[in-house]
C-alpha cells in the first residue's frame, strides 16, 4: 500500500494563496499514518504509553489521541440503554467521534510535517466506530464517510486483541464496564471492520504486555523502513 498522500485542501485548515514554492512541495510531502485499536482492556492504551517513551518511535512520531474518550471525559450526553432515545444518542455520538477524529487526524499530520517527523500514530482508526453501530456500511451512511477512503488513508493498521478472549477470569477483575461476552462481541466487530485492509496485524490476547510492545514496535518500524524505500 502506498504511503497516505498529504493534500491540505482536503483537511479542515486553510492554507492561503500566497505559499512560496517549498510550502507547495511540503502539501505533497508523505506522512505514514497507523491506527492502533482493539478490543476492551486489550493493552492499547499502556502500548501507546510505551511507544511514545521508546526512544525510536517518540522521534519519528507524534501522537492523535482516541477522540471517544475525549468526548466521554467531557461529558458528552448519554442515554440509558433501552431508552427511547439510547440509539438517537449513540448515531451522534459516532457521528462527533467520526468527524472529529478526520480532522484530527489531519491537523496532526500537519504537526508532524511541521516538526520533521514521518509518523502519526492514531489511537484507534475511524472505522472502530462501526463495532458500535452494527456495521461499516451503517457507520459510513451515518456520518457521510467513503469506507475506501477511510481504509486507504491507513498505512497499517494494528488490533490489540481483548483479553476477555485470553483471560476472561481476569478481565471480569478488571473493571471494565462491558462485560465478557460483549467485549468479545466489539473486538469480532472491529476486527470485521478493518478486515479488508491489506496491512492489518493482530496482537493476540494471551501474550505479555512486553510481548505485546515487542510485536507493535517492530511492525511500525518495518512499516517506515519500507515508506522510507517508497519515497
Amino acid at each position: 500500500m502506498t504511503t497516505f498522500r498529504v493534500k491540505i485542501v482536503e483537511a479542515h485548515f486553510i492554507l492561503t494563496k500566497h505559499q512560496n514554492p517549498s510550502d507547495k512541495e511540503n502539501i505533497m510531502a508523505k506522512i505514514t499514518k497507523i491506527a492502533i485499536g482493539g478490543g476492551p482492556c486489550g493493552g492499547k492504551t499502556l502500548i501507546l504509553l510505551r511507544l511514545q517513551s521508546d526512544r525510536d518511535i517518540s522521534r519519528e512520531s507524534v501522537f492523535c489521541p482516541e477522540m471517544a474518550q475525549m468526548f466521554l471525559d467531557k461529558n458528552f450526553p448519554r442515554s440509558t440503554p433501552g431508552s427511547i432515545f439510547y440509539e438517537r444518542q449513540l448515531h451522534l455520538f459516532q457521528r462527533a467521534v467520526a468527524s472529529s477524529q478526520i480532522v484530527f487526524e489531519q491537523a496532526m499530520i500537519n504537526l508532524a510535517m511541521e516538526k520533521g517527523k514521518r509518523l502519526v500514530t492514531c489511537d484507534r482508526g475511524v472505522l472502530d466506530g462501526a463495532a458500535y453501530v452494527g456495521s461499516i456500511e451503517k457507520l459510513c451512511e451515518l456520518c457521510g464517510l467513503d469506507a475506501q477512503k477511510i481504509l486507504a488513508s491507513y498505512d497499517c493498521v494494528i488490533h490489540m486483541e481483548t483479553l476477555a478472549i485470553a483471560e476472561p477470569e481476569i478481565y471480569r477483575q478488571s473493571g471494565r464496564s462491558e462485560s465478557v461476552e460483549e467485549a468479545i462481541r466489539l473486538d469480532k466487530e472491529i476486527k470485521r471492520a478493518w478486515q479488508y485492509h491489506p496491512n492489518r496485524l493482530i496482537i493476540p490476547s494471551h501474550l505479555s504486555t512486553d510481548e505485546k510492545f515487542d510485536r507493535v514496535k517492530e511492525k511500525i518500524l518495518q512499516v517506515l523502513s519500507a515508506s522510507c524505500k517508497k519515497s
